[in-house]
């Protein structure tokens, strides 16, 4: 048997930059196609068939604009079943920022190289992690943007005093454990505030906090575990242009992919991280009007957010749509998608209950 390269072609839905609590896009998408080089033809040929249906105004499907209308939506519906006719794998990852905001606070302040009260144990305990996480995501609103603001800016005044009001919140919340936990970094404040400022010397605070870098960084370890798994000799992957982020996007890849320790650690319940990589060795930016795939990476990507935010939202999904969701976001799955959903508990299960 003869094993082909590939290349996934991705695209992101529900970017808001570094706002992390936006009412209106509480969710991050990224995703797309990995197309084996056999399928490439076919695969190209489908957008164009969805072209000649759909005639987009200026020659490009866009996912967002196909939403208004029952007949964009049935096209998108088409093309995404078509394609896994012609054994395309859709990927994706969908992040609830709020959840995503809270793992950043508690690994700001309980990183056990800076807090003597975090236990070693902790780094492999993903259970007790996501509790945590749990914990966090429930404090009040105004804390949760006092903390975004303090990890931007760094200032140390700022530092200790949203420590000490989410302690307070979280001792009133019956979450004293971890309130005991944070208040051991206190010694340790100037240590982890050099830190993270060293970690920006090649990066801006907008572009950290933002979920781009976090939920980018965790697709290409999935890519390459899955090239590893499937024995794939070569992955590329060509992600929709983004000027804001693809010079950090290629810096983040290739200090993974050019590692040469060839060795691999869990990063947490979501995702293996590669320390040099065997399958995924390009990663490229294209124009979407140029690159058909692209466009239907887009396709995907804002069909399940779509779906997921409307679930966040309480908001009626079309038959549709539930149709599309219920191919990738039901257990056990019934296609072959690799979904990472990166959320709370809460959201997590109404996202995978269809009705």
């Amino acid at each position: 048997m003869t094993i082909h390269n590939a290349t996934v072609f991705c695209d992101e839905s529900g970017n808001t930059g570094a706002n992390l609590l936006d009412r209106d896009q509480p969710l991050f998408v990224v995703g797309g196609w990995l197309v084996n080089d056999n399928c490439h033809e076919m695969a190209e040929g489908l957008v164009e068939e969805a072209h000649k249906l759909l005639h987009p105004p200026d020659g490009e499907l866009h996912g967002v604009r196909l939403l208004h209308t029952s007949r964009g939506i049935m096209g998108m519906r088409q093309l995404i079943r078509a394609l896994l006719m012609v054994y395309c794998a859709p990927i994706c990852q969908i992040i609830e920022k709020r959840f995503l905001l809270a793992v950043t606070l508690y690994e700001f302040y309980l990183d056990v190289r800076f807090n003597k009260n975090t236990p070693t144990s902790i780094d492999n305990d993903w259970e007790q992690k996501h509790v945590f996480g749990e914990a966090v995501y429930r404090l009040p609103d105004d804390l949760l943007t006092q903390f975004a603001q303090t990890h931007s800016s760094l200032d140390k005044q700022l530092v200790l005093e949203t420590l000490r009001d989410i302690t307070r919140a979280l001792t009133l919340q019956s979450d004293d454990d971890l309130a005991s936990l944070l208040i051991g970094s206190i010694p340790y404040i100037d240590d982890i505030i050099d830190y993270h400022k060293f970690g920006r010397t090649h990066f801006d605070s907008i572009t950290l906090n933002a979920p781009n870098v976090a939920s980018f960084h965790m697709f290409f370890h999935s890519l390459e575990q899955i090239g590893r798994e499937a024995e794939i000799p070569r992955l590329t992957l060509i992600h929709d242009e983004n000027p804001q982020f693809q010079n950090t996007f290629q810096k983040v890849f290739e200090h993974f992919r050019d590692d040469p320790r060839d060795d691999s650690y869990r990063e947490g319940p979501w995702s293996q991280v590669f320390l040099g990589f065997r399958s995924l060795k390009d990663l490229r930016f294209a124009n979407s009007k140029n690159e058909p795939l692209l466009q239907a990476a887009d396709i995907f990507t804002c069909m399940l957010h779509k779906y997921a935010v409307n679930i966040y939202k309480g908001i009626p999904n079309s038959p549709t749509l539930t149709e599309v969701a219920g191919m990738f976001l039901k257990e056990p799955p019934e296609c072959p998608a690799i979904v990472r959903i990166i959320t709370s508990d809460q959201f997590c299960t109404k996202l995978k209950t269809f009705k």
